[in-house]
């Protein structure tokens, strides 16, 4: 009874159960013999404390992955992302390592979710796989049924005692492209306009935008979150990700604990006082920085490209010039 206030036959209920389940045949006692359900087997397991399913993780192998958002998939949310992975990982035939609950899930862990449009060639995850395969055969298998716009750029093998990926990543990069009423000019004004607007910015102490945040205006000290920025002239990185401008700002960002990150559309307002497109805005690295203040690729053995294969950008840490 769940005290529910309702008047009722307990008894009464109880035999009209009995009556309808005979009907649907579902009240024939199991036979002596007759192996259990496997949620019965679930239920048994869970009673005795054991994980309710119980699969066969056989190697239990970890990989770190690394990939581009670029195209329509940089228009699919983070959410449709994390179906999308496990999806091209069954067409390779590669089987990933499975939670053990009533639900269960691929072990993956993936890096900061992006605003839709925003592009990235440096997202990364992690995964374990039942059966262990070389980097680079993961990743040629990979490409060859990925869709267009998502491309595995490199593979590594973890060993037990590596960071994850929440607790190595603690600094990314984004590139900005300029506006168009700046690039719009010629190159020698151009260079001067990006040259003044980030000495301007980096002079500042604080520059403090609002967040609407549960119904709430948050503030957010943009300079406060930004550890480095500087300006740069890249063609080929701007044709390459179809890019308005081919002359931009990249920005470099450290997680920080206790405190808010600037958002991309916020270091936009900050920065160059518009928005810009996000189709303008690219992640384009993610790092771990370790006490001495060295930032470390979160890949280290990260494979060469092969014939046709797009050119690997950023994969080292961009310095200020």
């Amino acid at each position: 009874c769940y005290h529910c206030g309702v008047a009722c036959d307990l008894g009464q209920m109880r035999t009209e159960r009995k009556e309808f389940l005979t009907q649907l045949s579902a009240l024939t006692p199991r036979l002596s013999g007759e192996a259990p359900t496997e949620r019965e087997r679930a239920q048994e397991r869970y009673r005795k404390g054991e994980p309710p399913r119980k699969f066969d993780r056989g190697d239990n192998q970890a990989y770190r992955i690394r990939y581009t958002k670029r195209g329509q998939v940089s228009l699919q949310g983070h959410l449709d992302l994390v179906r999308m992975i496990p999806r091209i990982y069954r067409r390779a035939g590669l089987d990933l390592v499975y939670t053990e609950g009533f639900h269960p899930k691929p072990l993956m862990q993936f890096s900061p979710a992006l605003a839709l449009g925003i592009k990235s060639v440096s997202e990364c995850a992690d995964l374990r796989l039942v059966k262990r395969v070389s980097p680079d055969e993961m990743l040629q298998r990979l490409n060859g049924v990925s869709p267009d716009g998502l491309r595995f750029l490199a593979v590594e093998e973890l060993n037990p005692e590596a960071l994850k990926l929440s607790k190595a990543m603690n600094v990314q990069d984004f590139w900005f492209a300029a506006p168009s009423t700046i690039h719009s000019q010629e190159r020698e004004a151009v260079e001067a306009e990006l040259e003044k607007i980030v000495s301007r910015f980096m002079s500042k102490e604080s520059e403090i935008v609002t967040r609407l945040r549960k119904g709430k205006d948050v503030p957010v000290d943009v300079r406060a979150g930004i550890a480095a920025m500087d300006w740069a002239h890249y063609p080929e990185f701007a044709e390459s990700m179809e890019l308005s401008s081919s002359y931009g700002v990249w920005v470099r960002l450290p997680f920080s604990s206790g405190t808010l990150t600037p958002r991309p559309i916020e270091i936009c307002h900050a920065v160059f006082g518009d928005e810009i497109p996000f189709a303008d805005v690219v992640r384009i690295g993610l790092w771990h920085q370790n006490e001495d203040g060295d930032l470390i690729p979160l890949i280290q053995k990260a494979q060469k490209p092969g014939d046709g294969e797009e050119p690997r950008y950023f994969s080292e840490p961009m310095a200020c010039r």
